[in-house]
């Protein structure tokens, strides 16, 4: 049986290591975990990362592709160890020592792969040419900010902690009446993330109508562990409304946040 304190403290200081960047990518290249020695090293912020190519951050930029292939000798070895050069946020190229290894579930199915990455310095280049695609980031002018209910206090716990490490600023609540009393006095809130079932008092739907009364521009995100289809018949969600099925993936909400959340241009 897994130790879950054990595993949250492992996760916790994982996630606030600042001396080596440690991340976890999927099958497709894609990050799924970027710590604080990551940021450190590299400058970008788990919201700025996270669901996207780690490729992207290659200083000769290839397809997606790239980013796994070569570390399927992983699965031999265990391990696989090379040295990359990797562009800093700033236009500067680091240089970097990459140890990767596979990640596997409890059915040794393999999920994705473990980077551990130690910096070895600026090599004194920078990258200011067009010939280096930047990253695709939403570049917001002040940190957004989440209003996140949820009646199951682990839960909200657990989400709280992965839209901070998204990089947004989070107000949280375990009721809709204390939802509405914190948007009152909140007006900075850019987007209301609420579970659909709160069996003590409304429901998330119920709640975006009131919210919507106080703030009819805000956005609002709804969650739920039933099936959708059955909410939308009982009447508790609207057909048309975004809502992320429970359990989601840290990628899934920092995909969503980032639809939602992005600049019109």
């Amino acid at each position: 049986m897994e130790n879950r304190p054990g595993s949250e403290m492992l996760a916790s200081f994982v996630r606030d290591f600042t001396d080596h960047a440690i991340v976890i990518i999927d099958l497709e290249g894609r990050v799924l975990s970027w710590n604080a020695g990551a940021k450190a090293i590299l400058g970008y912020g788990p919201s700025e990362i996270v669901g996207r190519y780690l490729v992207e951050l290659e200083k000769r930029a290839v397809s997606p592709g790239s980013v796994y292939v070569p570390l399927s000798d992983t699965l031999e070895g265990g391990r696989r160890e090379r040295t990359a050069q990797l562009v800093h946020k700033q236009g500067a190229v680091m240089k970097v020592r990459v140890v990767s290894g596979p990640v596997r579930d409890r059915d040794n199915r393999l999920t994705g792969y473990g980077l551990f990455l130690t910096s070895l310095g600026s090599t004194g280049m920078a990258v200011v040419s067009a010939d280096q695609p930047a990253l695709n980031v939403v570049a917001l002018a002040a940190k957004p900010k989440v209003l996140l209910v949820d009646d199951d206090n682990l839960v909200l716990e657990q989400v709280e902690e992965q839209l901070i490490d998204l990089g947004y600023e989070v107000a949280s609540a375990s009721s809709g009446a204390q939802a509405l009393e914190i948007l009152g006095q909140a007006p900075d809130v850019d987007l209301l993330f609420a579970d659909v079932v709160m069996p003590n008092g409304m429901g998330g739907r119920e709640l975006a109508n009131q919210a919507r009364l106080l703030r009819p521009d805000l956005k609002v995100l709804f969650s739920s562990g039933y099936f959708r289809g059955a909410l939308v018949e009982k009447g508790e969600l609207d057909e048309d409304v975004d809502c992320l099925a429970k359990p989601f993936r840290m990628t899934q909400l920092a995909e969503k946040l980032d639809q939602m959340l992005r600049p019109a241009h």
